[in-house]
């Protein structure tokens, strides 16, 4: 591997629009088990689990690298870290009795707040005992130019396993921090990299005007096309609602719920569409009744929108590291209040950004210019649009492995993610699937959003409401081609 890495224009830009209230990191809550990883008296081995998060790193590259950056053209790059020491990212600490799920929300929100030591690996692993219930908790929180969340979903991947088997031979760690290059090198290669990215877009442009063979690819037309959608959606302010004041705090709340996954699939098989889908139905349901306890005139909210990350990360892509993936911005009708109405509207507008915005392929392409100009392009967009409110709130659906997982042995019962909130954003949410449930995780404002847990309530309500209309659609009678209910003439 080289002495160094660059940061891409979209790794770059979760760094350079992080400021005192606003952290750009990611994180995850995984609850387990007692298990063999507990010794007596329910205290974890924490040298075995040094020892485990040691080897895991080896595959890991990022997490013993530090930011630095390129003389003049002041781009980042990632590191080696020659002082690393794990000791220093891993944190112990227990919950005062009795140590019941409230605490652990509260434990997690105060260490969501505070921001990464920027001289270090940008991530910490708090490991959590005292819980009631027994067993232990990590609580991890990673910058979110480190990875996205499927990434997220490959590092759990190596720390955790598919086997109860605690006895795992656990090869020792030979790492070396390398050196980085002399700095001209450094400018040397940049620009390098530079003027072959600007070629390649050029012969890109070039080439890419007539559509392709078939359509099967959007042409570069398509491209701009999506580039201009993008633009004007960043430019126009999304609806104002109780959910998105002018001022941040740096504090943070968290709060989750979590259902069946054969729930959401039951809701998708009657009414049709994806998974994604309803979970999007869910989310304009759920916050459609909390605007309407915050006061807001929520049938006003026609041009209420949702930040999605599409991942664009090649299936074969299992490193883990770096951000692959595209911004997109949906229109979500919460202003609507019949469910049925809102969950086909929600299937209109999912199939239009995937067939029509060519959103994706905008950001992908602006992705790319910024990251063979200036990675500012980016950078100050994303700060531009944040004063202009360009969306309401964040949504962002990642699939886990629908088997249970285990850390050495002891069972990873519960799995919460949390994403970092942006400008005038005071809440975000975040949806991850694990062996047969769907955790509903809400990151808010602390000073925003006092009542952020009553929102998780009103997440149940909208998933019961939707199980009932899949439920009345199941049952209902389907016409015949005469007219008459083909239910009708069977009784008949």
């Amino acid at each position: 591997m080289s002495a160094f890495q660059r940061l891409t224009a979209l790794d770059a830009m979760f760094v350079g629009i992080e400021n005192a209230h606003m952290p750009m990191h990611v994180g995850a809550l995984m609850v387990f088990a007692e298990g063999p990883l507990c010794q007596r008296g329910r205290a974890v081995d924490l040298d075995l689990l040094v020892e485990h998060i040691e080897t895991t790193l080896d595959s890991l590259p990022r997490y013993r690298q530090r930011l630095r950056r390129i003389p003049l053209l002041r781009h980042p790059i990632w590191v080696d870290d020659e002082h690393f020491n794990l000791r220093y990212h891993l944190r112990h600490v227990a919950l005062p009795g009795p140590g019941d799920e409230r605490q652990l929300k509260r434990l997690a929100g105060r260490i969501y707040s505070t921001p990464l030591d920027r001289e270090r690996p940008l991530w910490e692993i708090y490991l959590v005992e005292g819980l009631d219930k027994g067993g232990f908790a990590l609580i991890g929180k990673v910058h979110h130019s480190m990875v996205d969340g499927v990434g997220g979903v490959e590092m759990i991947a190596r720390l955790l396993r598919a086997t109860s088997d605690a006895n795992i031979a656990l090869p020792a760690s030979h790492w070396q921090a390398q050196p980085p290059p002399p700095r001209w090198r450094l400018l040397q290669s940049e620009l390098g990299y530079r003027k072959k990215g600007i070629y390649q877009l050029a012969r890109r442009a070039r080439h890419g005007l007539a559509p392709t063979q078939g359509g099967s690819r959007p042409s570069f037309r398509d491209t701009l096309r999506g580039v201009s959608n993008l633009v004007a959606s960043g430019l126009s302010p999304a609806s104002p609602t109780a959910i998105n004041p002018h001022e941040q705090s740096p504090h943070r709340r968290i709060d989750w719920c979590r259902f069946p996954l054969a729930d959401l699939k039951a809701v998708k098989n009657g009414l049709g569409g994806k998974l994604n889908d309803v979970v999007l139905a869910i989310c304009a349901g759920a916050l459609r009744a909390f605007l309407v306890r915050l006061g807001d005139r929520v049938d006003l909210h026609k041009d209420f929108r949702v930040l999605m990350p599409v991942s664009t990360r090649h299936p074969r892509d299992n490193s883990g590291q770096g951000n692959e993936i595209a911004l997109t911005i949906l229109r979500l009708p919460v202003h609507l209040c019949d469910e049925d109405d809102r969950y086909h509207e929600i299937l209109e507008r999912t199939q239009a950004i995937k067939e029509e915005s060519h959103q994706v392929e905008g950001v992908s392409f602006l992705e790319d210019l910024s990251d063979v100009t200036m990675d500012a392009i980016m950078r100050d967009g994303v700060r531009v649009a944040g004063k202009l409110r360009p969306f309401n709130v964040l949504v962002t659906n990642v699939p886990g492995p629908p088997f249970p997982l285990y850390l050495l042995g002891s069972r990873l019962t519960a799995m919460v993610p949390f994403v970092p909130l942006f400008e005038q954003q005071a809440l975000g949410i975040a949806v991850f699937s694990y062996a047969g449930e769907v955790y509903f995780a809400l990151s808010g404002d602390w000073q925003a959003l006092p009542n952020l847990h009553e929102l998780t309530d009103d997440f149940r309500d909208a998933l019961e409401s939707l199980k009932d209309l899949a439920a009345a659609s199941s049952r209902a009678p389907t016409p015949d081609p005469a007219g008459q209910p083909q239910q009708e003439q069977r009784d008949q």
